[in-house]
């Protein structure tokens, strides 16, 4: 019997700037493991993980829906995320269908917080993750966007 489970957070940042760390690989990484994912249905992707994480892109909706298998060899997974926007920012619900729902999900949505928090935009559109070292500089994440839906 599979199991659903749903984690609620709420962001004070646009519902596109939540978007991008969720389907821009560098920015996913921060926060998740390293990978090769691309933003295009059907597109099978790796987390560079132990044990490395077998996963195909079934929905992608910008900026509202991300939908992805997940297999680890030991327990597929169906992870889904729906992005609203609220008021206040933007409300994440990550759902994770499974027979044996993996807790991690619930740690990698602790670092999500970090990399949120750490992105500035410069004038050419292109994104910045900001370290809270004092001794280091900013790194360049993602490619320079253009357009309404993709500021942060």
């Amino acid at each position: 019997m599979k199991l659903r489970l749903i984690w609620r957070r709420h962001y004070p940042h646009a519902t596109g700037r939540v978007w991008r760390a969720l389907t821009e690989r560098d920015l996913l990484a921060q926060w998740l493991l390293p990978n090769d994912f691309a933003p295009i249905v059907g597109h099978e992707f790796t987390f560079m993980g132990e044990p490395r994480i077998r996963c195909r892109v079934t929905r992608i909706d910008a900026p509202s829906h991300l939908e992805f298998t997940w297999d680890d060899g030991e327990v597929e997974s169906l992870i889904a995320f729906a992005l609203i926007e609220t008021t206040e920012g933007t409300r994440l619900d990550l759902t994770m269908t499974a027979e044996q729902p993996r807790a991690w999900l619930e740690e990698a949505l602790t670092r999500i917080d970090a990399v949120l928090d750490n992105l500035i935009q410069d004038q050419a559109g292109h994104l910045w993750l900001i370290s809270k070292k004092e001794d280091s500089c900013p790194s360049k994440v993602g490619s320079p966007t253009t357009g309404a839906s993709s500021r942060i």
